[in-house]
């Protein structure tokens, strides 16, 4: 005759991998992580001569502790105090790094000066840009969802350290749903406006007589 005592502890084990097996089964796969990249339009035009005569420098963005993450943040309304996080929803880069590098390919294409540079190439530059994220978040509202890109660009003549430019500039894109895909072109397009804004003040600034 087998012995009870130690079937016991044997059938009890084999309920519970059959019980965790069934739960696993149940609860489905694990969501899904999501990556996503900023796609900023090109300038839509570049002259044949710089903008700035001289090295350009590009600063990483400084940002908020959220702001500055990966995951993207959302509010449930354009009135909430509470920022969130879309939990598997991510950019490739933090976002003081992606608009960092995007506005310097954006910059050497539209040939804003005749070198535009990040700060590892350690280059002695002749204007320092600087950014602040302010704002890079979605609205969820059942009225009017949408995306709102916020940022603060300065640029600095190291000779004579006068700012040349100081300003915030600020745009919002309507959604027609809460899909993150969504909002992510959106935030694009939004990017894109501040960019073409930003370039076009330097460019006036440019032809403006010294003093």
């Amino acid at each position: 005759m087998p012995n009870r005592r130690l079937a016991r502890p044997v059938h009890r084990r084999l309920l519970a991998a059959a019980l965790l097996a069934a739960l696993g089964c149940a609860s489905g796969p694990a969501p899904r992580d999501h990556f996503y990249r900023l796609q900023v339009a090109p300038p839509s035009r570049a002259p044949a001569e710089p903008t700035l005569h001289g090295t350009l420098e590009i600063s990483r963005f400084r940002a908020d502790a959220l702001t500055g993450e990966r995951q993207l943040i959302f509010l449930e309304s354009s009135d909430a105090s509470e920022v969130r996080r879309h939990a598997y929803h991510r950019w490739v880069d933090p976002p003081s790094v992606m608009l960092q590098i995007q506005l310097a390919g954006y910059l050497r294409a539209a040939h804003a000066a005749e070198l535009v540079i990040l700060p590892e190439v350690r280059v002695r530059p002749d204007f320092l840009l600087a950014g602040r994220i302010l704002r890079l978040e979605q609205i969820l509202s059942e009225a009017a969802s949408r995306v709102v890109v916020e940022l603060e660009l300065s640029m600095t003549r190291m000779a004579g350290g006068d700012v040349m430019v100081l300003r915030r500039y600020r745009e919002s894109r309507a959604l027609d749903s809460r899909d993150v895909a969504e909002s992510v072109r959106a935030y694009g397009e939004a990017t894109s406006a501040i960019f073409e804004r930003f370039l076009a003040e330097v460019r006036a600034m440019a032809k403006r007589p010294s003093e």
